[in-house]
């Protein structure tokens, strides 16, 4: 037999037992110490806003002074600038706000600051400009960490006092840059009276179990900067904490306890460790799964293939400058089941072989021979399905590049593993068999060995009811028939499933409850009615609260954080909680109180919709804002969605989009609408004033993230297409065939019957993250229909006909496609159940599984078969043609 080029690669690691031994040890060793002590924990990605803000306080009494004094000479010094995408500005009676957004091809943020400041620099304006960089990261936009100090005896006055020994202590560590302690009593000179006056400008408050009781205390809050980017979130929240347990030890502290009321490593330690406890599960459960389906020495060698992959993966990652943050976390249980595959087809065929009577490395070399480009191109098409990915645009980008860049590291590292050191292993793991002696098996031999040859029996079966299947013309059609109606049955769901970038999430162990006065107020009477509210909340969710916190309060309002107990210890979820908060609180004659959900994603606007009236004149916005806001309040919309609130901002100050003034109309809906309801309103807003006389005003829509998100779903879509060609190409290439190819991805579509259905009585609306899904799930397919019809093609260069090769295909390809894809199912299980977030992206590939490996193995034999012998028909009439004109 002659080797193939991926048979010589791998026999280079065979056959150098120690050169392979030294990398195996060394990819564990490094991998380990990479995940122990050089990747640093992080959150969510770090998402860099191209944005820099202009602020310059300026008290003329008149927003049209502040406009034209110094807005517009802002303005007019920037707008030129290189990089300036777009210019946002407010002037206000005492304020003006410059929002400068910048080119996607902006990378270097702060050399664009130096820029604009020397720009500015140059106007002389009557007040000093301050130019910053937003920081979404931050909590209160300042602080990377936050916490509460309180006590049962001492005032908030004598609490700040002692707080400054807090600060101290805090600012001697090497990891924090300052320590921003929040003071509620102020000190001020009064000029008319020439005194010194004290006043409360802000107020806080925590509340903490004790003893099963939820106490109340007036608190102070503490902000910590970390000294840079390098510094993690759980590094800094560790130094924190242990400079605090030894500071409150000091007499001089006595009375003061510590919460951490917005310590971001608090959340990021349940998710790491919500992550890694699935991710454990999801390899003790594909062990068992290999165990029960292959036999135990193949379990224990895949077993170990696993932590091998991930070890390496941790390494590259380290090599790279990555962090290990919640996404990558996810991507690398996603992709658990997606390079499991690589590993099984390897031992799969190696086992197979191994039972036909070969030894050694005969049988490695007929393995890879058999299926190693096939692995090869079914992982490289995986990686092309993931690649679209790398490219999406914007801050949405900026947050998931990462989830595609470890599924394609992992992807590639598992296929040089499954290629090189997995056949070295297999000679010392998986027996050489002697077909003409047979072996008396033992008790333990036939427990281990009873599913095994189940699934082998099943697979048998398959086969020849693929060929009974295929030999009855009537059989074939209504097959393919019936296959038909199926996806279309899974078309229709899909159409029925609404729409939203991100979905609301369904759970979480954290909500907001932002709190506006109504009318202007001080701060006491401010303080006494959300305390009241407060009061009310406490009441009626005691049992599901853990701790709740004021971050951010003063007369106008305030920002409160509820944690709320684990999911598990509830029998009520977090959306039914804002559900009833905002049904108890919807008539409060002092405060406008919303509540929210606090999930992994973005936030979700309040106001989703958004729309701008652009007019020059100050009674037009007036009149023609408050008339469109009746209209959409009167708007009949579909799917039970209703409009809940409508608001009309900016038009007491002077704001401006690329110079033009406009009014914002903002609208709210109940939580029946998706992204489609914002463009069906803009349609019916459009439809109503287009026949107008838009002389002295214009309309404009911008829905802010939405938009954004819809930019980069459109680079998404683009960078797809240009895949599906690579990939086609590639597999042209694989199989010499311009059909074959095609075949393979007319499969795609098998995983509709039981996918969307799925994602509908789940309540799961189409999503970005469903999206991710379907683009894992895409690879899988694929995989599964190259190396089904590799096989097939193999045996019809063998001489058999096209039902005797697809059928045998079946045969022999059943167990490993039922085996790798119970593993993807079983390692993404657990999150889909335990974790709102990752619910969609998870049901997406299980649903899709099971639809698509019922499909493959039933149908797709169907579908082989007609494309097959169309092709054959058609060469054999091309070399009729030929013969009779030569």
């Amino acid at each position: 037999m002659n080797n193939n080029i991926v048979t010589k690669f791998t026999e280079i690691f065979f056959k150098r037992s120690r050169l392979t031994i030294l990398i195996t040890l060394s990819l564990l060793l490094l991998g380990f110490y990479s995940y122990t002590t050089l990747l640093k924990r992080e959150g969510f990605p770090v998402i860099n806003l191209p944005i820099i803000i202009v602020n310059t306080p300026y008290l003329s009494g008149d927003p049209a002074k502040t406009q034209t004094d110094i807005t517009d000479k802002i303005y007019s010094s920037v707008e030129d600038l290189d990089g300036v995408k777009e210019i946002q500005t407010i002037s206000t009676s005492n304020l003006s706000s410059v929002f400068i957004s910048l080119d996607e091809e902006v990378t270097n943020t702060e050399e664009a600051k130096k820029d604009l400041e020397t720009e500015i620099s140059k106007l002389n304006l009557e007040s000093e400009p301050i130019v910053i960089i937003p920081n979404a990261a931050l909590i209160d936009g300042q602080n990377d960490l936050v916490f509460s100090v309180y006590s049962e005896n001492l005032s908030v006055e004598q609490m700040q006092e002692k707080a400054q020994i807090i600060k101290t202590e805090l600012e001697k560590s090497n990891l924090i840059k300052e320590v921003n302690v929040k003071d509620q009593i102020t000190t001020e000179f009064d000029f008319a009276t020439q005194q010194e006056v004290r006043s409360t400008k802000t107020y806080s408050r925590i509340i903490v179990k004790e003893d099963s009781e939820l106490v109340a205390y007036d608190s102070l809050d503490i902000g910590v900067v970390k000294k840079s980017s390098d510094v993690g979130t759980i590094e800094l929240s560790d130094e924190v904490q242990n400079i605090l347990n030894t500071t409150l030890e000091n007499e001089e502290l006595d009375g003061i306890d510590v919460v951490y009321s917005a310590d971001p490593a608090t959340y990021l330690r349940k998710q790491i460790s919500s992550l890694e406890s699935n991710a454990i599960t999801a390899i003790i459960t594909i062990f068992v799964i290999l165990l029960l389906f292959i036999n135990l020495r193949s379990a224990i060698l895949l077993a170990f293939f696993i932590p091998l992959t991930l070890a390496t993966v941790f390494f590259v990652f380290s090599i790279l400058g990555y962090t290990l943050n919640t996404i990558s976390l996810f991507a690398l249980i996603l992709v658990l089941g997606l390079f499991v595959d690589d590993g099984t087809i390897i031992v799969e065929a190696i086992d197979y072989y191994k039972r036909q009577g070969k030894k050694g490395f005969d049988a490695v070399r007929s393995a890879i021979n058999d299926i190693g480009i096939a692995d090869i191109s079914g992982t490289l098409t995986t990686v092309l399905v993931f690649l679209p990915l790398v490219f999406v645009t914007g801050i949405l980008g900026d947050f998931i590049k990462i989830l595609p860049l470890t599924v394609i590291i992992a992807l590639l590292v598992s296929l040089f593993i499954a290629l090189t050191i997995l056949p070295f292993l297999s000679s010392f793991l998986i027996k050489d068999q002697d077909t003409k002696k047979k072996s008396k098996e033992n008790i333990i031999s036939l427990i281990f060995n009873f599913v095994p040859k189940l699934m082998i029996n099943f697979s048998e079966k398959s086969g020849r009811i693929v060929k009974q299947t295929l030999n009855s013309r009537y059989y074939r059609v209504g097959l393919f028939a019936l296959s038909i109606i199926l996806i279309g049955i899974g078309g229709y769901y899909a159409s029925q499933l609404k729409f939203a970038f991100f979905a609301p999430a369904k759970d979480s162990d954290l909500i907001t409850i932002s709190v506006t006065n109504k009318v202007p107020t001080d701060i006491a009477t401010a303080k006494s009615a959300t305390t009241e509210l407060e009061k009310l909340v406490v009441d009626n969710f005691s049992d599901e609260i853990e701790e709740v916190a004021y971050l951010d309060a003063n007369q106008r309002g305030a920002e409160i954080r509820v944690t709320l107990s684990p999911i598990t210890d509830r029998d009520i979820t977090a959306g039914e909680i804002v559900s009833e908060i905002n049904e108890l609180t919807k008539d409060n004659e002092s405060l406008i109180v919303s509540t929210s959900i606090v999930s992994a994603g973005p936030p979700v606007a309040q106001f989703p919709f958004a729309m701008q009236l652009y007019s020059e004149d100050q009674t037009v916005l007036e009149t023609k804002s408050a008339e469109i806001a009746e209209f959409i309040r009167e708007a009949d919309l579909e799917k039970d969605v209703q409009i809940e609130d409508v608001k009309i901002d900016y038009l007491k100050e002077i704001r401006r989009l690329d110079n033009e003034r406009f009014a914002a109309i903002n609208v709210k809906f109940n939580d029946k609408y998706d992204s489609a309801t914002l463009l069906e309103l803009q349609e019916i807003i459009e439809e109503e004033y287009s026949s107008e006389d838009n002389s002295e005003f214009s309309l404009g829509f911008d829905f802010g993230q939405e938009s954004e998100n819809a930019n980069s779903f459109t680079s998404v879509v683009f960078a797809g297409l240009i895949a599906l060609i690579v990939m086609y190409i590639l597999l042209v290439l694989q199989f010499n065939s311009f059909t074959q190819p095609l075949l393979i991805l007319v499969a795609i579509p098998f995983s509709f019957p039981i996918l969307f259905p799925g994602l509908f009585y789940t309540d799961n609306p189409m999503s970005f993250f469903v999206v991710i899904g379907l683009t894992g799930l895409i690879g899988i397919v694929v995989n599964n229909t190259i190396i089904l019809i590799e096989y097939a093609n193999a045996q019809r260069r063998a001489g058999k006909s096209i039902i005797d090769a697809i059928s045998e295909s079946v045969r022999l390809r059943t167990r490993p496609i039922f085996t790798t894809s119970l593993t993807t199912i079983a390692g993404l299980l657990p999150l889909a159940l335990t974790e709102p977030f990752w619910e969609p992206l998870a049901f997406t590939i299980i649903f899709g599984l099971i639809s698509s490996v019922m499909m493959i193995v039933i149908a797709f034999p169907v579908y082989y078969f007609f494309v097959e012998s169309a092709r054959d028909l058609f060469y054999k009439n091309v070399k009729r043609f030929r013969m009779r004109k030569f």
